[in-house]
């Protein structure tokens, strides 16, 4: 067995890593969603138009379902930065070690982000936002970058 490091310019490992912790976390972002449609005033009924409850949401709800969209527009971009990563690196192209800590922190921040958002903490909600958009950038610049050179 030899030693491969997960950490190193050559490891495919923590971009796929990333790409499936930001899935599961768009997943799991239901979960907030779920518990303000069919928790409160639980009614079969529901179930037939569960796009219009969410005027009937409190503040909280629609906190919920506003982070679970913001949840797929977020996995929309970092996505393709993920998976140019990957290409890079799998072109035998190295990438700054930088790109594995944006690539492995951006799930971090997201969880952060649903936290934030839910507990209706704006600052701490933009300052996540700001922070996973920032670690997509860093892939996005740095993979295409390698990529073209």
């Amino acid at each position: 067995m030899d030693n491969y490091n997960l950490f190193s310019c050559s490891s495919v490992a923590p971009y796929l890593f990333s790409l499936a912790i930001s899935a599961s976390i768009v997943i799991a972002s239901v979960i907030p969603l779920a518990m303000a449609r069919y928790f409160t005033d639980f009614h079969p009924s529901k179930f037939l138009a569960p796009r219009a409850l969410s005027d009937s949401f409190s503040m909280w709800g629609r906190r919920a379902e506003w982070a679970h969209q913001n949840c797929f527009e977020s996995f929309s971009l970092h996505a393709p930065a993920t998976l140019i990563a990957v290409l890079a690196t799998i072109n035998g192209r190295c990438l700054d070690q930088i790109c594995i800590f944006a690539a492995l922190f951006h799930p971090l921040l997201r969880l952060f982000y649903i936290g934030s958002y839910l507990s209706n903490r704006a600052f701490l909600r933009a300052f996540f936002w700001g922070g996973g958009l920032g670690c997509t950038g860093v892939l996005y610049f740095q993979a295409t970058h390698v990529l073209i050179r």
